[in-house]
């Protein structure tokens, strides 16, 4: 399943949490979240990269991923009933690149004579130690 289907077929937040671990790169052993791990999801937002500032606005969905997440946003989303999914700064963002690239190589086209390029170095900062 995917996506919306997830979301139709009543999800749980413990679900979520492995499905986003499932879709993403992820080095570490796990994903760090945040909320009732039987609550059902219907809503879910997300932010790549360092998403904190915006948890506030997060409270109106059920599960928000983002990465980054700080230590008193995520005691926040907890007190407040919602979830939150910390898949890393690197962890939201690698995906950007290929998709970005192939939207501007449909929009620009083969007669445009622009080569889009993508970056080769692709790899998350952090080495991770369990």
């Amino acid at each position: 399943l995917k996506g919306r289907e997830l979301l139709n077929e009543g999800i749980k937040t413990a679900s979520m949490v492995q499905y986003v671990a499932r879709c993403g790169n992820f080095k570490s052993a796990g994903l760090k979240y945040t909320g009732d791990p039987d609550k059902p999801v219907k809503t879910v937002a997300a932010c790549t990269g360092a998403g904190s500032e915006f948890v506030a606005c997060a409270g109106l969905c059920d599960v928000y991923v983002t990465g980054d997440l700080k230590y008193h946003d995520a005691q926040f989303a907890k007190e407040s009933g919602f979830a939150v999914i910390d898949a890393g700064h690197w962890g939201t963002e690698w995906i950007f690149v290929p998709n970005m690239a192939e939207k501007l190589r449909k929009k620009l086209g083969t007669k445009s004579g622009i080569k889009v390029i993508e970056s080769r170095v692709n790899q998350d900062p952090f080495s991770f130690m369990v």
